[in-house]
């Protein structure tokens, strides 16, 4: 389901995508009461996004990763959808359940064909980031 809250005129700066429409909505609530005009939002899974090939500048993943059932297959779809050059930041947080450490988060990454690139904060909150090759 796609739900552009945006003006015709005006270019989309950012996407959001979640499976929760609850999740969707609050941002929905959140982006009109800010009056944006540049964010459009979709209820999708991550195994199948619902963007064009080589459509993405950069992606965010903020505590998710862990969270999807086959994170081979979404590696494989932020894959597809970012452009050449393109950079997915993933970020983990230690008191999450799911935590993956950050040797894990690279070696799945790069198995996707990403290429690491930095990392930023500390062994309780990274930020990773990764340029498609």
């Amino acid at each position: 389901m796609k739900k552009p809250i945006q003006n015709q005129s005006c270019q989309t700066d950012v996407i959001a995508v979640d499976i929760q429409p609850k999740m969707i909505a609050q941002l929905e609530r959140r982006v009109q009461d800010a009056a944006l005009t540049n964010v459009e939002t979709h209820v999708a899974s991550a195994h199948q996004l619902p963007l064009d090939d080589k459509s993405v500048d950069r992606a965010f993943l903020i505590t998710v990763l862990p969270e999807i059932p086959d994170r081979n297959r979404a590696l494989a779809e932020l894959y597809r959808v970012l452009r050449p050059g393109g950079m997915l930041s993933i970020t983990e947080e230690f008191y999450d359940p799911d935590y993956l450490f950050l040797p894990e988060t690279i070696r799945l990454v790069e198995a996707a064909g990403f290429r690491f690139e930095e990392r930023f904060g500390s062994f309780f909150v990274y930020t990773a980031n990764f340029r498609k090759g």
